[in-house]
């Protein structure tokens, strides 16, 4: 599987950190304008900026500025000091980046060595108190632009921190909860923020492609501000329950004492589509907390044309048979709805290919719309009778990977494309009226 978003890098994304790389460069050149070139001030604003900067580009003038960084920080903190340690590491990074593996591999296997008293992970420590301190500073502002450069900040150091810090590590939950805040005066809380910590490994998802995105979905500061205005005040139920009608379902294809509705909230039908896969894993794993286990299902989402429906349909067992109607019931619904995108769920034994490791349980989620071909995986395990899910895996799908089911999919397209605008079903009633009407003034004409 590839990394996720790297086939949705937009000029936009691109220009969208381009300018807090711009933003960056004029604050070093005011630091030495004010404290001198090898000031502690002005080399901070330096660490700021080559942590940005590689980015957007791999460049030996953004090298050279990197080995600028190492060379003061041994001048003004000494060669055993935390600073030229992560300079150290962060020259390594750029050999590499540049295709000089070797050296770089070195080099930064050096640095993990040459701070006092460093723990086993990258020396990093110290951009990342330079970033969270500048990241604090930029969302205070009331300034538009300055917000916008204080998210694409606060993305970035976030994606420093799940590549490079271990979990258990104490210092990456001390710096976790210290950019959470920040994230959540924006009004991303709970699954949105569980994503972001998520999407932003760098190993994983590419960073200009999930600013992209990001900026496509209009979920920016000022926009994701908007949209959480209404909510407050609101219950989670109200909001999730809000604005769906979900047809389809039988007690067969999806059981649950709570009813369909509830135990899987249909704001898993909103939201860009990783982010829509993700959420119906984990609203699909709370269902199976109470059922135990899923059938296969089918979900078809079709917020245009018609209003705003989720059509499930689905079957018990998987034979040949089953999987020729469901296809046939897939074109047909995804024809006559006017569908954005499609998924497929399955509960089912996962063993990894080329291991001699047990199968474990766990969910498959398949999942396409007109951009994207996703599949999810969300292991299971028992404890005490009760399923314990751990954090679900998204990536994109390659011809490969769950040949089985992803095959359903590679012949449909989709008539309506993400991001267009709804247009919602008028009532019956309201439309038996209007046709009343017009019948009457026709008769009047006459």
């Amino acid at each position: 599987m590839n990394r996720l978003f790297e086939d949705r890098t937009t000029p936009a994304g691109t220009q969208a950190i381009q300018n807090l790389i711009d933003y960056l460069a004029e604050d070093l050149n005011r630091s030495i304008e004010v404290h001198g070139e090898k000031s502690p001030d002005a080399l901070q604003c330096l660490l700021r900026l080559i942590s940005i900067e590689q980015t957007i580009e791999r460049s030996e003038k953004t090298h050279d500025r990197i080995r600028g960084y190492f060379t003061m920080s041994e001048e003004i903190y000494g060669p055993r000091s935390r600073e030229a340690a992560n300079g150290l590491f962060l020259l390594g990074r750029s050999h590499v980046g540049l295709g000089r593996f070797e050296e770089g591999a070195l080099i930064i296997e050096q640095s993990l060595s040459r701070a006092e008293d460093q723990p086993s992970w990258p020396p990093i420590e110290p951009m990342m108190e330079a970033l969270c301190q500048l990241l604090e500073n930029l969302q205070k502002e009331p300034n538009s632009e300055k917000v916008r450069h204080a998210f694409v900040l606060g993305l970035r150091t976030l994606s420093w921190l799940v590549t490079f810090f271990p979990t258990p590590a104490p210092v990456f939950a001390l710096l976790l909860e210290r950019i959470r805040p920040v994230f959540e005066s924006w009004g991303f809380t709970k699954d949105v923020w569980g994503w972001f910590v998520r999407r932003c490994h760098w190993r994983n998802n590419s960073f200009i492609g999930l600013i992209s995105v990001l900026l496509e979905e209009g979920m920016f500061p000022s926009e994701a501000q908007k949209a959480n205005v209404a909510r407050d005040g609101e219950s989670d139920e109200s909001h999730l329950l809000e604005g769906f009608e979900i047809v389809g379902v039988t007690e067969e294809h999806w059981e649950s004492s709570e009813g369909f509705s509830k135990a899987f909230p249909v704001s898993a039908a909103k939201g860009e589509f990783s982010l829509r896969v993700e959420r119906l894993l984990a609203e699909g794993c709370r269902c199976l907390s109470t059922t135990g286990g899923v059938p296969q299902v089918f979900l078809v989402f079709s917020p245009h044309f018609i209003g705003t429906r989720i059509t499930a349909f689905g079957t018990g067992t998987w034979s040949n048979a089953d999987k020729v109607l469901c296809a046939k019931t897939l074109r047909r619904v995804i024809a006559e709805n006017g569908a954005d995108s499609a998924m497929f769920l399955a509960w089912a034994d996962i063993r990894v290919p080329e291991s001699d490791d047990p199968a474990q349980e766990g969910v498959i989620v398949v999942g396409r719309d007109e951009k994207s071909f996703l599949a999810g995986i969300q292991f299971a395990r028992k404890n005490d009778g009760k399923y314990v899910f751990d954090e679900p895996m998204v990536k994109v799908a390659d011809d490969n990977f769950l040949s089985e089911f992803t095959s359903q999919f590679s012949e449909f397209t989709f008539p309506v494309k993400p991001g267009a605008k709804t247009l919602r079903r008028k009532p019956a009633k309201k439309k038996a009226k209007m046709r009343a009407k017009k019948m009457v003034k026709k008769g009047k004409r006459k």
